[in-house]
């Protein structure tokens, strides 16, 4: 009982601790599920040169619709999207690159038929479908580029028989199949297209 009382009091904090957010020296792998968050500089805690320090944060743990900015260098999670770009001289070390940070949302626990719109530097999770195209010019950083934000729609997990209009360009999930073709010249950008949408249904 002794050994078990010393174990819960000593390593079960520590761990809950490290699970949320850190400081970390540069030369230390990101463990996995981990976001770099931030980067500065100490000249006494990892070696003392310039941005030397990570800030990383268990993305895991974020709860639906909630999202992390992170760093250019960091890995995005599996199952999170970039629904955001911007620019700070500051947050990953003293730099004058512009759209140098990403704004990430885990789209791996939303509930079905949920959308998000995000950056046309995204991947798209399995289950969703591309339901719009659209440009926004500050969304995904300083861009003039036109039809340059994607929505997406969850569709894994919808009830049987329900019914989607897609963008050319998106996959199909598994367990639907296209029930009619029609046009549209704004849905899915800017587009002088005929027979650009597709409309499916879930039958499985």
């Amino acid at each position: 009982m002794l050994v078990l009382g010393i174990a819960i009091g000593g390593v079960l904090p520590e761990k809950q601790a490290f699970s949320q957010t850190s400081q970390i020296c540069a030369s230390s792998a990101v463990p996995t599920g981990f976001v770099v968050t931030g980067i500065s500089t100490s000249f006494t805690q990892c070696g003392g040169f310039t941005n030397n320090i990570r800030t990383i944060t268990n993305a895991s743990l974020l709860t639906p619709g909630s999202s992390l900015n992170i760093c250019p260098s960091s890995a995005i999670p599996t199952g999170f999207v970039v629904t955001g770009i911007s620019t700070s001289f500051t947050q990953c070390g003293s730099s004058s690159s512009f759209n140098n940070i990403r704004t990430i949302t885990n789209a791996s626990i939303l509930t079905p038929g949920s959308s998000l719109s995000i950056c046309p530097s995204s991947a798209i999770p399995t289950g969703f479908v591309v339901t719009g195209i659209s440009t926004s010019f500050t969304q995904c950083g300083s861009s003039s580029s036109f039809n340059n934000i994607r929505t997406i729609r969850l569709a894994q997990g919808l009830p049987l028989n329900s019914s989607l209009s897609i963008c050319p360009s998106s996959a199909i999930p598994t367990g639907f199949v296209v029930t009619g073709i029609s046009t549209s010249f704004t849905q899915c950008g800017s587009s002088s297209s005929f027979n650009n949408i597709r409309t499916i249904r879930r039958l499985v």
